[in-house]
């Protein structure tokens, strides 16, 4: 959450004149009005906007992205990244993969 949000959502929990909602029951409901209004409403078909700048990927780019890989080249690729460097998603670093590789190897070759 950005801190823009943030202190959107905090003034939406204050009362002008009594100060800050304790109230479970008044937050929920200020939680849910809030939330409705930014994400509740339905803008329509979005129109005039701008043609795309992208690129077209020419038919063999095409087919070399849909091309099958192999365990060999990702095998290769993880012992490429630097050990300790960064964290995926799931919180292991790429050492835990390449000391693991004998019993993680098959899910993460899948």
């Amino acid at each position: 959450m950005n801190w823009s949000m943030y202190y959107t959502i905090k003034k939406s929990f204050v009362n002008k004149r009594q100060g800050a909602i304790f109230d479970p029951k008044t937050n929920e409901l200020e939680a849910t009005n809030f939330y409705q209004n930014l994400y509740g409403k339905d803008p329509g078909p979005m129109r005039n906007l701008p043609p795309s700048r992208f690129p077209q990927l020419d038919s063999c780019d095409i087919d070399f992205l849909g091309k099958f890989v192999t365990d060999n080249e990702i095998k290769t690729a993880l012992f490429n990244i630097v050990p300790l460097k960064a964290s995926s998603s799931d919180g292991f670093h790429a050492l835990f993969f390449q000391k693991q590789l004998g019993t993680v190897g098959t899910v993460v070759c899948e």
